[in-house]
């Protein structure tokens, strides 16, 4: 991929930065978790790493925004980043950034689909806005649904129940996803 052959032919100026690259670039070539929870421990136990964790979120980013996205990138925020509490919020922001405007580009469109699909375990405040700006997009309809419905069924997942309910009414509203919204806002009611 350009993005992995543009980092590891770069001129970095230090090993922390040759490294993070590197790892980078191979999680881009292989699309392989296990190089994911290496580089996760790389950014966990290295100093030097944590305080370039503005990598992982821009390569996070990029990769979502991209046509074919990556299964192997979004299960690694999901698992290493999205349900870890430390870490979590951290992330949520760094990888939503770029929504609330008027003219959303297509490609931050993408990048939002994808994490709203696996946003349920995010803290619901921080979430909350983004979710109502989403409720208002048909396109990004069906992934707010598929992370209200993570929220409520994962284990881990967090929902303020009433304002779900609102979203899911609101959802309700469009022919296509009246019986899932509507079932679903239902059963957080019935809970």
């Amino acid at each position: 991929s350009l993005w992995a052959l543009e980092h590891l032919t770069a001129e970095l100026p230090d090993e922390v930065d040759r490294r993070c690259s590197l790892g980078f670039g191979l999680l881009d070539l292989l699309d392989d978790y296990a190089v994911a929870i290496y580089l996760a421990l790389h950014f966990e136990n290295e100093p030097e790493a944590a305080a370039t964790i503005d990598l992982v979120w821009q390569f996070c980013r990029e990769v979502l925004e991209r046509p074919e996205g990556s299964e192997t990138v979004t299960l690694w925020l999901w698992t290493d980043w999205f349900l870890d509490t430390e870490m979590a919020g951290m992330a949520f922001d760094a990888v939503t950034e770029g929504w609330g405007q008027s003219e959303t580009p297509k490609p931050t469109m993408r990048r939002l689909d994808r994490v709203l699909r696996w946003s349920g375990t995010a803290e619901w405040p921080r979430k909350a806005a983004l979710y109502r700006w989403a409720a208002r997009r048909s396109e990004l309809q069906p992934a707010l649904l598929e992370g209200l419905t993570s929220a409520f069924n994962d284990g881990f997942g967090e929902i303020d129940p009433a304002q779900a309910v609102e979203l899911l009414d609101e959802l309700a509203r469009v022919p296509e996803m009246h019986g899932s919204a509507a079932t679903l806002a239902q059963s957080i009611r019935a809970r």
